[in-house]
């Protein structure tokens, strides 16, 4: 039921740079483990600006299928310090990873098992010191959430806050049938790990993919909610500092799916929302092809500012948003297109670059990609720097991570 648009592969850093586009991306980094994992899928990218360190954060997974947390250290200009590798039975796997204090990293972790009476297991939320001590502090454990299509970590540093968006479902029979009902968690911890409230946020269909940023002295949750006839829609609900829900708005409810995929906040009146639409009718502006990356910029009062809708013949992802302190827009997602608003697709699926101004006029727009496939993850800014994490897919069963300099 769930549209193909979450195809977020992940890649190993063994890249051959010559094998890419040769549009202007400033920095490649070839990331290799010390170790001969078949495969590592991506999860985080996080700057540690005490320690002056960009931290990658992937799942490597051996020969017989056993999976590790792989960490690498790197310098701000993107020079490998050391790398790390560290057993899944001391903190489980990491699913979301943010910078917390100074010399530390929070994330959240589950264990690999298999347990058919227990199909969720916990979730900790964990802490570790990015010096070399490496201390690991296990600060709360979290029961029947799953993070499988809701997974969002924010820090809130002034209240001394984390709060953790996840997932419920329940198993509900429809005749002969079983289906699962996904609606939305989320629980505010205080720094020592005591919970302080709890919310769900959802109607009584599906609703799944939820981001969530802060704004003010309230918390903006998007998510795509599951309607009658086949079809998303993306809603949004604002909380207080208690948890309690006060506004609740239709953002997008076109004729066909409309998925969010990513939000950033712009002012403290707006944020963005990238995504993917088939919409048709001209709902969101004239259709590209199968489906269409779009890009809106929304006011938090309820009203949509201004909306792109970009693509070419085929199908346009839009995955990840960041905006800078240099007020522009940057906006990576997949394309498998060849014409339209689309530049060098190099063949498959391509990472696809685009940087919009602040009222959404297109500054810059490019692909990066091999034969294979590629995907993009997660912006991060380091300083004047952006950084790009993705995923190429070296072969049907190898995924490395690559990480990109993108700005000149």
């Amino acid at each position: 039921m769930f549209p193909r648009k979450l195809f977020r592969m992940v890649l190993t850093g063994f890249l051959i740079p010559f094998l890419f586009s040769s549009l202007s991306f400033a920095k490649y980094l070839s990331i290799q483990s010390s170790q001969s994992f078949p495969s590592i899928t991506p999860v985080n990218l996080v700057w540690d600006e005490t320690e002056q360190k960009i931290i990658l954060i992937g799942i490597a997974e051996d020969e017989i299928g056993k999976r590790f947390n792989h960490f690498w250290f790197f310098s701000k200009d993107g020079e490998l310090i050391e790398e790390k590798v560290i057993d899944q039975s001391t903190i489980g796997l990491i699913s979301k990873a943010a910078y917390w204090n100074p010399g530390k990293l929070i994330f959240v972790s589950t264990p690999s098992m298999n347990d058919e009476k227990n199909p969720l297991p916990d979730t900790q939320v964990v802490t570790l010191s990015t010096n070399f001590d490496r201390e690991i502090l296990n600060i709360a454990t979290l029961k029947n959430i799953d993070l499988t299509f809701n997974n969002s970590l924010l820090i809130n540093q002034q209240a001394k806050e984390i709060l953790l968006l996840s997932g419920t479902h329940t198993t509900l029979s429809q005749g002969l049938k079983t289906r699962n009902d996904w609606q939305i968690r989320l629980d505010c911890l205080g720094f020592n790990g005591e919970n302080i409230w709890t919310t769900e946020i959802g109607n009584q269909q599906d609703n799944v993919m939820g981001q969530m940023i802060k704004i003010g002295q309230l918390f903006y949750v998007v998510y795509n909610t599951w309607f009658p006839g086949e079809r998303w829609n993306i809603q949004m609900v604002g909380l207080n500092n208690f948890g309690r829900v006060i506004n609740e708005k239709t953002i997008m409810n076109g004729s066909g799916s409309d998925l969010v995929n990513d939000i950033e906040k712009i002012d403290d009146d707006h944020f963005l929302i990238i995504g993917t639409t088939d919409s048709d009718n001209n709902d969101w502006g004239l259709p590209k092809g199968k489906s269409d990356l779009i890009i809106l910029k929304y006011h938090i009062d309820g009203n949509i500012k201004w909306l792109r809708r970009l693509g070419g013949q085929y199908r346009d992802i839009g995955i990840t948003v960041l905006y800078d302190e240099q007020e522009t827009i940057w906006i990576a997602g997949m394309t498998e297109s060849k014409d339209g608003d689309i530049l060098n697709n190099q063949g498959g699926w391509d990472i696809w670059v685009i940087q919009l101004d602040r009222d959404g006029n297109i500054l810059e727009n490019k692909c990066l990609g091999t034969l294979n496939d590629e995907s993009p993850v997660q912006f991060l800014q380091v300083e004047n720097d952006i950084w790009l994490l993705g995923a190429f897919q070296a072969t049907v069963t190898k995924t490395l991570p690559l990480l990109i300099r993108i700005n000149d």
